[in-house]
């Protein structure tokens, strides 16, 4: 939201599979608690997961 607005926030994780030896979610949610009711606002499918590679973002 902003500075002055802070609402909660949610993730929900779901359908669990291994990627590269490592149990993963792989379809997540990120849900805004507003008072006027929940809004998705970003759905998430992995399909690949790299871990162990250092860079830099």
């Amino acid at each position: 939201m902003d500075e002055r607005n802070l609402e909660t926030w949610i993730d929900k994780l779901a359908n669990y599979k291994e990627l590269n030896g490592v149990f993963v979610p792989t379809a997540i949610e990120a849900i805004w608690r507003l008072k006027t009711g929940d809004f998705s606002y970003a759905k998430f499918n992995v399909t690949k997961i790299e871990y162990g590679k250092p860079i830099i973002f």
